[in-house]
């Protein structure tokens, strides 16, 4: 999708500019004005995972509390990010999202909770949840 975020394969970080029936146009910092072209069936687009760092480059906060598994304490991290009155948790590859939030709301129920792992799954949903700054903004 446009505005996505991908890598080539070689690991190397684009963002999608156009799309077609078989083919996609990415760019990169520096070379905005002669776009990467995806065209072959050796160089299709690959995604990106999400990890803690890319998280918290867009302003994620790392949090944490402490499960107990049937074999003990285990200390779970999760990040969040509140967008006006809409609270954004990424856990265990689990996107949740509550429209509405008000912290301390022990009556809250997620509107939205999506498994992804890749940067772009994350931005579509996003958009799908009306963060389409967020989602656009995204940095890698």
């Amino acid at each position: 999708m446009v505005g996505d975020w991908c890598c080539d394969k070689h690991g190397f970080p684009m963002q999608i500019t156009n799309v077609g029936d078989d083919y996609a146009y990415a760019t990169f910092e520096g070379h905005e004005g002669d776009p990467w072209e995806f065209d072959d069936k050796n160089d299709q687009p690959q995604p990106i995972e999400i990890t803690r760092e890319l998280l918290k480059a867009n302003g994620w906060r790392e949090e944490s509390f402490m499960a107990s598994p049937w074999n003990g304490f285990v200390l779970t991290y999760y990040f969040v990010k509140d967008e006006g009155d809409i609270h954004l948790e990424f856990k265990c590859d689990t996107l949740t999202i509550w429209f509405n939030y008000e912290k301390g709301n022990d009556r809250a129920f997620a509107d939205i909770s999506i498994p992804i792992k890749y940067a772009h799954q994350l931005q579509q949903v996003l958009r799908i949840a009306g963060l389409t700054d967020m989602a656009d903004n995204f940095k890698i």
